[in-house]
């Protein structure tokens, strides 16, 4: 009986492992209008945006697709001509499930 609670409990951690290596989210961070953004930690450009999310929903499940949204961490020197191209690209992903975030500013030096 020990093993058996033994190898169900090994079994469980296992599980929660390779599901936390699976986000549900994918973040876009834009620093000011003169900055590439960046899509988890990537440079990009914002046409960018509905390829690698196409790329990140093949990945995924259908129950997993319907619990994907965007973090979107933007800088108060983001205008919001940019914020709504960005929230275009998104639409155009059919990604609709939004949060908002709000960062610090950073030179594109910096980043880049």
């Amino acid at each position: 009986m020990r093993k058996i609670i033994s190898f169900l409990y090994t079994l469980l951690i296992f599980s929660c492992v390779f599901d936390a290596e699976k986000s549900d989210f994918i973040t876009i961070e834009a620093h000011s209008n003169d900055c590439k953004i960046s899509i988890d930690g990537i440079y990009s450009e914002v046409s960018d945006i509905k390829t690698i999310i196409s790329d990140r929903l093949k990945e995924l499940d259908s129950t997993e697709k319907s619990k994907f949204y965007a973090k979107l961490k933007f800088s108060e020197e983001t205008t919001m001509g940019r914020v709504n191209d960005i929230k275009l690209e998104l639409q155009k992903a059919s990604i609709l499930n939004l949060r908002y975030y709000t960062i610090e500013a950073k030179k594109c030096d910096s980043l880049e």
